[in-house]
């Protein structure tokens, strides 16, 4: 089964709860809306334990972070809307199986 994890971190630096979170898990998909952690960052404190690596895919948006333990190359940019509030991306979890990711972070008061 594959598990998915999405976090607002409302502009905090939380990288290592969320790593913590998202290896005790065995979270296959980390998903995180105003992340004030750069993806670097976050790629480190998510592989610093767990014997699986997360990657970074490549996305022409960046309001919204999406980490994965699946090949880079098997989450692919469908969609990005012009406000960077909804990502839309195929993963390829393996030949016969996509799922179709839709990441939407609504538009709230503060920001």
């Amino acid at each position: 089964m594959i598990s998915f994890l999405f976090w607002n971190v409302y502009d905090r630096h939380l990288e290592d709860r969320v790593a913590r979170l998202a290896v005790a898990r065995n979270v296959d998909v980390v998903m995180l809306a105003e992340s004030a952690t750069s993806p670097v960052q976050m790629l480190e404190a998510l592989n610093r334990d767990g014997d699986r690596r997360y990657t970074y895919p490549f996305t022409e948006g960046d309001r919204i972070q999406i980490f994965t333990r699946f090949p880079e190359s098997s989450l692919i940019d469908f969609f990005n809307s012009p406000l960077n509030r909804l990502t839309i991306r195929r993963l390829r979890v393996r030949p016969t199986l996509d799922i179709l990711l839709c990441v939407l972070h609504f538009q709230s008061r503060t920001n």
